[in-house]
Parts: structure tokens; sequence; C-alpha cells
């Protein structure tokens, strides 16, 4: 049996991360960014990974600007 490595995402950071999960594997960006900026405008902040997820989803789907300006976010 493995284990996972610890990863440091708060439970609301993780919850965002669940809910953005689904869009960012099915290419719905809008969806994802949309969950992405509710978690920038909660009470936790986006973590490295939240980021990482949406800028490759960005840049999968030929948005690069909107992945650029993400990253100069982050």
């Amino acid at each position: 049996m493995t284990t996972m490595p610890k990863i440091h995402l708060s439970p609301l950071g993780f919850r965002y991360f669940s809910k953005m999960f689904d869009p960012i594997n099915s290419r719905r960006v809008n969806e994802a960014v949309k969950v992405f900026d509710e978690l920038e405008n909660s009470n936790s902040k986006a973590d490295i990974i939240s980021y990482n997820s949406l800028i490759n989803c960005l840049g999968k789907n030929g948005d690069l600007d909107e992945a650029h300006m993400r990253f100069k976010e982050m």
C-alpha cells in the first residue's frame, strides 16, 4: 500500500479545488474560472495547486493571454 504525500490545502481550498476538478478535466474553462474567482473572493486564497490547474486548463484551451495573466497573479 502506498500513501499520498501530505499537501497543505485548507478545507475551504480543498472544497473549491474539488469543484474546479470536473470543469478543468472537461475543459469547461468559463466554469473553472468562475469557481476559481469564487475561491479568490472567499476567506481563503488560491494555492499553487489551484493556480497550476487553472493555468494548465487555460493553456490547453488556447487562452494564453488569460493563462499568462493568472500566472502573474500567483
